[in-house]
């Protein structure tokens, strides 16, 4: 397999699930669903390797993060998850964001007014 068809070691979209020591000030494992990936993680003998993602607690995403991770980490069978689009599928950075829940609006007054006033 050529340099330019290799599948990149991680891409947005991806799930990676490293250990404490795989991460910089690592405090626990973590699982992280990748949303930028820095252009110079494409190099072959690069050690570590910054990704922006969301932190997952179960099936739900949770805090935004910066994480440096260790790329021999990712290298590791099952340390990338890629449940994804196909590689090279563009995605639209919006669909890359976690879902932000909004409370429905507030519900009219009993004047039945839109004024806030009521």
């Amino acid at each position: 397999m050529t340099e330019s068809t290799r599948s990149p070691l991680v891409q947005p979209w991806d799930v990676i699930e490293i250990g404490a020591r795989d991460y910089l000030n690592g405090d626990g494992p973590l699982r992280l669903r990748v949303i930028h990936v820095r252009a110079e993680a494409a190099h072959p003998n690069i050690e570590w390797i910054h990704l922006l993602g969301t932190r997952l607690h179960g099936n739900r995403d949770g805090q935004m993060m910066m994480v440096m991770v260790r790329a021999a980490a990712l290298r590791r069978p099952g340390a990338v998850i890629r449940p994804g689009p196909a590689s090279g599928t563009k995605v639209p950075f919006h669909d890359l964001m976690p879902q932000v829940h909004q409370d429905a609006p507030p519900a009219s007054s009993s004047t039945g007014t839109s004024d806030p006033q009521g």
